[in-house]
């Protein structure tokens, strides 16, 4: 008996601790991202496939720096990236491609 007792308070205590790190915040996932496009220098998507993968990570890099951070759980983790990467792809749809 005392040893059910410690197994469902030792399962409610790493529970408790394991979704303490997340944030329920609904509005995460609809923030406005900010505009990435400048006046000055408009972006291009560059031809040379090594300058493109470049210019692809630095965006990733920018949409996941407006997001909360990373989870560590499995399926949050995948939620993260779907996000990610649908915006990534909203961003490169309305840019152009270098010519030379």
């Amino acid at each position: 008996m005392i040893e059910s007792i410690l197994a469902a308070t030792a399962l409610l205590a790493f529970f408790n601790w394991k979704f303490s790190f997340i944030s329920f915040d609904s509005n995460v996932i609809h923030r406005k991202m900010p505009e990435i496009k400048s006046e000055a220098s408009p972006l291009i998507i560059p031809e040379d496939s090594t300058l493109r993968r470049h210019f692809i990570s630095k965006l990733r890099y920018e949409i996941e720096a407006t997001l909360p951070p990373r989870p560590q759980e499995s399926s949050l983790l995948m939620h993260h990236l779907n996000i990610v990467e649908s915006r990534l792809e909203e961003v490169l749809a309305g840019l152009p491609i270098e010519t030379d």
